[in-house]
């Protein structure tokens, strides 16, 4: 899946879950959405955080 369909699937799920459109609360769901991403180094996620993801790659061998 794709960054932005995490992203529109998270915050449709919170939004109707909580019943509220907040949007700290959109926010938070929107960001939480790409950690699933985090242990891939091609990711939009793991891109900008490549140091940890590499890390978590190479220790974990997830996908291997």
């Amino acid at each position: 899946m794709m960054a932005l369909t995490h992203m529109a699937i998270a915050m449709a799920g919170v939004g109707f879950a909580m019943g509220s459109a907040n949007p700290m609360v959109l926010g938070l769901a929107a960001i939480g959405s790409q950690l699933p991403d985090l242990d891939s180094t091609q990711s939009w996620v793991g891109q900008i955080c490549y140091p940890l993801a590499r890390f978590w790659r190479r220790g974990f061998r997830i996908g291997r």
